[in-house]
């Protein structure tokens, strides 16, 4: 299992060297590996890179891999930044620094079990990107109503001018016999 595995990520490889934009396009690892990319030595049928990373490589190239690379250091790094802001105005003992450490786990196990999958087109990725997104913009709101709490709003009354009233609507003609 583990020489197959590697024997795929070095097609992963020579297929990103040989196509470094598009890669062999997605979904065509297999048949790449099974036509062009095979070793000598390789006896079975094409196998799957079992890896999200080699498997964008070969598929979708260099910025493929490079978008996912891209995607796991951007949340990241938006976490971070959010839980120095933590920090600084709650203190470190902020249930906040919790829940952003809690997605980062998520997403970290994710791309550790990456290495090892072929779960490249599956759902996860946007799952997590939605999760941490959402995590997010929960721990703002909790801090920005902890740090200055909202103060009663007055009251407002709105006036409408006359010209944007609504025209009267006729009465409704009384229903045939």
């Amino acid at each position: 299992s583990a020489s197959a595995r590697i024997t795929a990520w070095n097609a992963g490889v020579k297929m990103a060297i040989d196509h470094p934009i598009f890669g062999v396009g997605a979904g065509n690892f297999p048949q790449a590996m099974d036509t062009t990319y095979r070793p000598p030595d390789y006896d079975g049928p094409g196998k799957t890179a079992h890896s999200v990373y080699f498997l964008a490589l070969g598929e979708l190239g260099f910025p493929g891999l490079g978008l996912i690379l891209y995607f796991i250091i951007i949340n990241l790094a938006a976490n971070h930044r959010l839980a120095i802001e933590v920090e600084q105005r709650l203190g470190t003992k902020a249930i906040e620094l919790q829940l952003l450490a809690s997605t980062n786990a998520g997403l970290i196990s994710f791309t550790v079990a990456g290495a090892f999958l072929s779960a490249l087109y599956y759902p996860h990725w946007f799952v997590l990107a939605g999760i941490m997104a959402a995590t997010r913009h929960i721990v703002r709101e909790r801090v920005r109503q902890q740090v200055a709490p909202a103060a009663a709003e007055p009251e407002r009354t709105v006036t409408i001018h006359p010209m944007l009233r609504p025209a009267p609507r006729p009465a409704l003609a009384p229903p045939m016999a």
